[in-house]
């Protein structure tokens, strides 16, 4: 019987897998050999386990056809690779490794006789018959003596014959090809876009790429995964090379050497020798971790890269690092990790933990938690290992403090990749000094960003640590401990969340923590004082780029009003005070309304009467806005008595125009008329022409509510000319927003819509939610009298979704009016229905300003619905206390269907459809509100 040659190859291998057998075939024929290999289908269960072992028992040479795909086969390496190597240690079979392509087989098959000579990967070879050639001559010698043939070749004469070192410590396997990348655990995932630019910058352009990145950005995995698709690129091969065991620069070369396996001789040059092995050879060099070894002294690592560089033009180096190296060549800062990238790099680390959970994790919390992590690939590695204990579900409230949650101890791998804290610490430890550390500690206090100006005055107040701030800043950039933000037209920088949270634990341990506390009460004063010097400019005509600036501290005010919530309520009311015009202009109603509330609640006015007076006449006004008018009425009372004690006339003009705006929308015209009137007075006497405007346009709002067109006309007037000469994007637009709503009731529908147009334009440019939201819906009042059935429900669709973001009911429960309106001309009945029994229940629970309620058109429709439709009035009880209650459900009903009625309609249901012109109507655009 002859002897059994066993095959072992991965699905994907199996193109080489059919040339070796053909190759061998002749062995087969001659009857030397039996060659066996299965057809690689998947047959699980013990039967095929059982079938492989008993073909491996019967085997005497057992070939494996050693690539990445091989290494990544569970049933190569957890059924035939195991059971091949019990029978050569018990002298039963001969394993032979066959290396396919460029991985690093050393360490499990190092012992073993590797074909062809020096390990080449067959792939590399020029003609791979060649390669063949000598695994079938290997085999050949493996089998039992041929008494025909003649007598074998020595092993040292052997093509086929391990690799041998030579006196100068170079191995034959050394001199053909070299691959010492480490085996992943895993698949690599995403980062499509950058390992293209990589490889084709290190294959073409440059002969050094430093990649840059922040702690655990994925640098090192990146780096070897760009390697390992270039390895074949390079005659000489890859070497990775870990420096994160050595401390000093002078040991990068004894580093390199140590990572080619070369034997230093005594009383020799071990750069000189690196420089000689590398001459001539067409390899790349991947040097792991760099940025602890920066430095321009004796010995310095970065001079020795770049004589090896200049010795070796074949030569290309990828650097990973933290830190920028000083070194001429091509930096290539690591982007985050795209959303889709991070899920499935989250799951597929979740599956080696816990495969069976994976299957019913849900996507979109993987994606939160992804979101949270800020895409951080070793954060999501670390979260992944969790799996095998906590669900998604159970991750996400823990991740609010994420240092304690992100670590797994693994074995191999190095400190800094087992815990974020350690990622993060390693880049702290090499801050040039404690001054350094510090003040990157202090920055922990900001949230969101900050300018240099804030990060001077809060962590190095009276130059305390004797740093020089904006070049300390711009280091840490270069180390990827900070970010600079970019979008902005100012220099603003950022910490991670978890960088940020690793300072302040840093700071609480330090002092008891008095440290933290008192640079948190920096911060909330700084961001106060930065606040009250923009209410000025915002109420102004200097407050081009304001805004956009306090829309970048958002995040700040919030930190500092939580703090001062707790620890400093009067300067708390300071600040949210100074607030109301910046939370007022981009539409931030609910959030200032919860801050007010929740500090008046708890701050008595005797002790900052003028902070306390500007607090509630910023809660009246939020409050207003989104359509509370007791609150406001009630708020406003107090302000405006409290600032005619304190004398002080601004602050009570600016509390009188809201005061008569409340009162008109509730019908009460002469107290409305009287405070905006002194209003008007008092900002005309102290030359406040942004208040004057304001008052001004409210003014006229009181006679057009009257009635009084001719008054309210001239009053809007005068407003325009007074925000035009100020350019002013926000005021300019709410009045002409007025006089637009004036002209349609005045009848002059073309005036109108080019007035309105026009308001529209300019909050569209200014992203003022607030007023585009009004506009939208006056502009669908207007489509209904002009009978464009199909624009009005576009329009009051896109008003309704923003009224219900920034919460101002009454113009949610008109733009409902509205699409009841739409639907009893067009309409299904059923819808309309319901639309009207909706806002019948709104509106006797809510005040509803005029501009809100286009009452003329809309009682017209009612009357015409309960007339005609042979639903009116059907719906029940039950049906109708729902929509009482909760009116958020009425908007998702409402635009769940569609006010026209659809085109495969009978023809007698359709004719309103087409309104008095009786032309056909395209469908209306569908616009998502979701």
């Amino acid at each position: 019987m002859p002897p059994q040659v066993f095959i072992s190859y991965s699905h994907k291998d199996k193109k080489f897998c059919d040339e070796l057998y053909d190759q061998l075939l002749p062995l087969e024929r001659a009857g030397r050999a039996k060659i066996w290999r299965d057809d690689r289908k998947i047959r699980a269960g013990s039967q095929w386990r059982d079938e492989i072992n008993a073909q491996l028992d019967q085997s005497q040479i057992v070939l494996l056809l050693v690539s990445s795909n091989f290494f990544g086969s569970d049933y190569c390496n957890q059924v035939e690779v195991p059971r091949a190597l019990e029978r050569h240690a018990a002298g039963q079979a001969r394993v032979i490794p066959v290396i396919l392509s460029p991985v690093y087989w050393q360490e499990l098959f190092g012992e073993f006789h590797a074909l062809p000579r020096g390990a080449k990967p067959v792939i590399l070879w020029k003609f791979r018959g060649e390669a063949y050639e000598n695994i079938t001559r290997g085999v050949r010698e493996a089998l039992p003596v041929d008494p025909e043939a003649g007598p074998r070749p020595s092993p040292e004469s052997s093509p086929a014959s391990g690799p041998a070192s030579g006196q100068d410590g170079y191995s034959q396997a050394h001199d053909s090809y070299f691959y010492n990348l480490p085996q992943p655990p895993t698949r690599f995932v995403g980062r499509k876009k950058e390992r293209q630019q990589i490889k084709k910058l290190i294959s073409k352009e440059v002969s050094l790429l430093v990649l840059l990145g922040s702690p655990g950005s994925g640098k090192t995995r990146l780096a070897q995964k760009v390697a390992e698709d270039l390895a074949l690129e390079f005659e000489s091969g890859a070497c990775f090379v870990p420096l994160d065991r050595i401390d000093e620069p002078a040991l990068v070369p004894s580093a390199i050497a140590e990572a080619l396996r070369i034997q230093q001789p005594e009383r020799t040059d071990i750069k000189e020798n690196l420089k000689n092995y590398f001459s001539g050879k067409r390899m790349l060099l991947l040097l792991d971790n760099f940025e602890h070894l920066i430095s321009d002294g004796k010995d310095s690592a970065v001079e020795f890269i770049v004589d090896l560089l200049a010795g070796n033009p074949l030569l290309k180096v990828l650097i990973t690092s933290r830190e920028d190296v000083a070194i001429q060549g091509q930096r290539e800062p690591l982007p985050d990790l795209l959303p889709s990238d991070a899920v499935e790099l989250f799951l597929q680390s979740a599956r080696a933990v816990n495969r069976r959970a994976v299957q019913e994790m849900d996507r979109a919390q993987v994606a939160e938690i992804c979101a949270r992590l800020q895409y951080i690939p070793l954060a999501i590695d670390l979260a992944a290992a969790q799996s095998d204990v906590f669900l998604p579900p159970e991750m996400l409230p823990r991740l609010k403090r994420q240092l304690p949650f992100l670590k797994r101890r693994w074995a191999g791998i190095p400190k800094r990749h087992q815990t974020m804290w350690a990622a993060i610490e390693w880049s702290y430890n090499l801050l040039d000094s404690p001054e350094v550390q510090a003040f990157l500690t202090r920055l922990s206090v900001f949230s969101g960003g900050w300018v240099p100006e804030s990060a001077a005055e809060v962590c190095n107040a009276e130059n305390f640590l004797k740093i020089d701030v904006e070049p300390v800043l711009v280091s840490l950039v270069r180390k990827n401990l900070l970010r600079r933000e970019t979008g902005t037209s100012e220099l603003r920088f950022t910490m991670l969340d978890v960088v940020r949270e690793f300072g302040a634990k840093l700071l609480e341990r330090s002092h008891d923590g008095d440290e933290l506390q008192r640079l948190r009460g920096l911060h909330a004063r700084h961001f106060t004082e930065l606040a009250e010097a923009a209410e000025r400019r915002i109420t102004s005509d200097r407050r081009k780029g304001e805004l956009q600036r306090l829309e970048a501290e958002h995040a700040n005010f919030r930190e500092a009003l939580g703090w001062c919530q707790k620890n400093d309520r009067e300067l708390g009311l300071r600040l949210a005070g100074a607030l109301f015009w910046f939370w007022n202009l981009r539409s931030h109603f609910s959030e200032g309304s919860a801050w007010f509330e929740g500090l008046l609640a708890q701050t008595p006015p005797a002790g900052c009467p003028w902070a306390h007076a500007k607090a509630l006449y910023g809660a009246g006004g939020l409050a207003f806005l989104q359509g509370d008018y007791e609150t406001a009425s009630r708020r406003l009372a107090e302000s405006v008595k409290m600032w005619l004690g304190l004398e002080d006339e601004r602050g009570l003009a600016y509390a009188l125009v809201l005061q008569g705006a409340v009162a008109s929308h509730q019908g009460d015209f002469d107290p409305a008329l009287k405070s905006e009137q002194k209003s008007v007075e008092i900002f005309r006497r102290l030359g406040d022409r942004w208040g004057h405007a304001l008052a001004l346009n409210d003014l006229g709002n009181v006679y057009r509510l009257k009635g009084e067109y001719k008054e309210a006309r001239k009053f809007f007037y005068d407003s325009l000319h007074l925000w035009r000469s100020m350019g002013d994007e926000w005021g300019l637009p709410l009045t002409l927003s007025n006089l637009g709503f004036l002209e349609m009731f005045d009848r002059d529908f073309h005036g109108a819509r080019k007035t309105l147009k026009e308001a529209l334009e300019i909050q569209r440019q200014a992203k003022d939610v607030w007023g585009l939201a009004e506009t939208l819906k006056v502009l669908a009042d207007l489509a209904v009298r002009l009978e464009r059935y199909e624009e009005a429900e576009t329009l009051y669709r896109e008003s309704l979704a923003l009224n219900r973001q920034i919460g101002r009911k009454p113009f949610a429960i008109g733009c409902l009016a509205g699409l009841a309106t739409v639907a009893a001309e067009v309409g299904p009945p059923e819808y309309a229905e319901r639309l009207f029994e909706a806002v019948e229940s709104l509106r006797g629970s809510s005040s509803v300003p005029v501009k809100a309620f286009d009452s003329e058109k809309y009682d017209l429709a009612l009357e015409k619905h309960r007339s005609r439709s042979p639903v009116a009035g059907e719906l029940d009880a039950a049906s109708r206390a729902g929509l009482d209650v909760d009116w958020t459900k009425i908007i998702q009903f409402a635009l769940q269907a569609r006010a026209v009625a659809p085109a495969s309609r009978p023809a007698e249901l359709r004719a309103g459809a087409t309104g008095r012109t009786g032309t056909s109507r395209r469908k209306a655009e569908v616009v998502d509100l979701r």
